[in-house]
């Protein structure tokens, strides 16, 4: 439902694989990322805000942490999300979209920029 983007039938979906295995195992991560990446598409940002983050040590939940961020930043917590791009970065930095998030939102609130500016230059593929 994702992949066609019917948002609103994969978090029904997601909801029910989640309430299936509740513990946390890399699809406990896969599904819960993708319920927070489907609720933030929805604009249900007070719901994606409010699911766990998983395991900050897991590179599985810097998906998590982004998504985290993503909800922040959609209800006007800037700083919040900023500080969620770093982290989701600095847990995984193989995966860019977190370090891309943390640029465009400073550059769209430059009030961020004196806070965070010097943390996304030492960050991980930040060069």
């Amino acid at each position: 439902m994702e992949s066609i983007g019917d948002f609103k039938a994969a978090v029904a979906y997601y909801k029910e694989a989640l309430a299936l295995e509740p513990v946390r195992t890399p699809t406990w991560y896969f599904i819960n990322n993708n319920l927070g990446f489907s609720l933030n598409q929805l604009g249900e940002f007070t719901e994606a805000r409010d699911l766990p983050q998983g395991d900050r040590n897991r590179s599985q939940s810097s998906r998590c942490i982004q998504n985290l961020g993503l909800a922040l930043s959609g209800q006007g917590d800037y700083r919040g999300a900023a500080n969620c791009f770093v982290t989701a970065t600095q847990v995984n930095a193989g995966d860019p979209r977190s370090l891309r998030h943390s640029r465009v939102l400073v550059k769209e609130h430059p009030e961020l920029e004196f806070e965070f500016q010097g943390k996304i230059e030492f960050l991980p593929g930040s060069s």
